[in-house]
């Protein structure tokens, strides 16, 4: 069996938020929900990782869910300025290459040696420029057991440095977890309403020495309140009457929750962080 890749088609397009990207990295790593989840053989993974152009091929079929689940967290990490991904269909000949027309992982590795080309080499992409190509990825898959066999590539406005470690990765979107609350009063008051309270924008800039919890750099002017998990509801909105109308829209008093209730405080604080309205336009990933 020939292996010589004539023709390639590509597609891909944008991200719609945080939980976007990280379902499709679950897709990716055959993690997540039953429907999306599929056999991993013939799953060979390109990490990325350094802005110098280290990289490591992976047979994700040798790793058991605990070492997939760290790697997940690593590529999540990677990705938090995820913009898109794109996709490449290998063919021969006018057909596209099957998990019937590949014989172990020699041929996956052609397959994904030629995809690693394309992707570096044309100008569609990146024109030969390397260092730009690892820039511009955060993680490549070759997913040898779907039908027709692709590669998929994560592709990042800038990589994140050993800076960003302070910012968690935003896991629990804030569509699903509204689902997840039923919309509550009490997680609306976490999810929206905190985001515009002053004592809680200023704490967040002294804990972080008045610097961007993304780039680093100082905040001058209204810091945006970012969530890294939507996935909690305000602890004082159950001990406060006004909160049991409908359709309140009552400011949390987290001055208040601070000083009376530190540790209902704190278990919001450990899910926000104080950034740029750019940085936070950028790690939304809202194209």
């Amino acid at each position: 069996m020939s292996i010589h890749v004539d023709s390639y088609e590509w597609d891909g397009g944008p991200f719609r938020g945080r939980q976007h990207i990280v379902n499709h990295i679950d897709m990716l790593f055959g993690l997540g929900t039953e429907e999306w989840s599929r056999d991993r053989t013939g799953r060979l993974a390109v990490n990325v990782r350094s802005r110098y152009g280290d990289m490591r091929v992976s047979p994700m079929w040798r790793y058991d869910d605990e070492t997939l689940r760290r790697g997940r967290e690593w590529v999540q990490f990677q990705s938090l300025f995820a913009a898109s991904w794109e996709q490449l269909y290998p063919k021969h000949g006018d057909d596209y290459f099957t998990p019937d027309d590949v014989r172990g992982r020699d041929d996956l590795l052609k397959l994904l040696n030629e995809c690693m080309d394309i992707w570096i080499e044309e100008d569609a992409f990146c024109g030969g420029d390397y260092e730009r190509f690892c820039e511009e990825t955060s993680f490549v898959v070759l997913l040898g057991s779907w039908d027709p066999i692709r590669a998929d590539r994560i592709i990042v406005r800038r990589r994140p440095t050993a800076d960003f470690e302070d910012l968690p990765v935003p896991v629990n979107g804030y569509g699903v977890m509204r689902g997840r609350h039923e919309g509550r009063a009490e997680w609306r008051a976490f999810a929206d309403r905190i985001c515009q309270n002053e004592h809680v924008r200023q704490e967040l800039l002294r804990r972080q020495g008045g610097t961007c919890a993304i780039c680093g750099l100082g905040i001058e002017g209204q810091a945006v309140v970012h969530h890294v998990d939507y996935d909690h509801e305000c602890g004082l909105a159950h001990l406060d009457e006004r909160w049991t109308r409908p359709g309140t829209r009552v400011q949390p008093d987290c001055e208040r929750c601070h000083g009376e209730q530190p540790k209902l405080f704190e278990e919001c604080l450990s899910r926000l962080r104080a950034v740029h309205g750019d940085c936070n336009y950028l790690i939304e990933a809202t194209l």
